[in-house]
């Protein structure tokens, strides 16, 4: 539902922001801050992801729609014209 896709973005955001913190302070080096290279390397699978995400997107998106394949009527009400133009000049008067 609407709750598990909010908990599952919060927590894909928790997980970049650890990885991007790993990236750089890599755990078990002594050095503290990592080099450019170091952290590029780790920090690689994001900008992949996107790239796939992207392809994937434009590939499986849905055609065009044209006129013929629109349900406009399902769900539409009727107005009563006579009774929306009396309250129209109701309000007016008011």
């Amino acid at each position: 539902g609407v709750y598990g896709s909010w908990v599952g973005f919060a927590l894909s955001i928790l997980v970049f922001i650890a990885s991007i913190y790993s990236g750089l302070y890599p755990p078990g080096e002594d050095a503290g801050l990592n080099d450019a290279k170091g952290f590029f390397k780790s920090c690689l699978a994001f900008p992949v992801v996107i790239f796939f995400w992207i392809c994937g997107y434009i590939w499986k998106r849905p055609k065009f729609l044209t006129l013929n394949n629109i349900d406009v009527d399902t769900g539409r009400r009727e107005i009563d014209w006579e009774m929306h133009r009396e309250i129209q000049e109701k309000r007016a008067r008011a």
